[in-house]
């Protein structure tokens, strides 16, 4: 059986310079269909490291690493 491949990015609250802050880490990695949907959605993130509502994409890897929960992009907005 096949798995299909998904793409994740976060959304950091305060920032990414807040990672090492209990408060600034991600609860959450968005999961995507696609990698052109995923880009999108960082796109539309503020684009400063340093402020809330910074987006960034991360592989698999790092999802597994940080012990991200994964939610789909749908469920985001429901």
């Amino acid at each position: 059986m096949a798995t299909s491949r998904r793409y994740y990015a976060v959304e950091w609250p305060y920032g990414q310079i807040a990672w090492s802050s209990e408060h600034g880490t991600p609860g959450s990695a968005i999961a995507f269909d696609t990698a052109d949907e995923r880009d999108a959605w960082v796109r539309n993130g503020n684009p400063y490291t340093t402020q809330p509502g910074n987006r960034e994409a991360l592989t698999a890897a790092e999802v597994k690493q940080h012990h991200l929960s994964i939610v789909p992009i749908d469920e985001l907005y429901a």
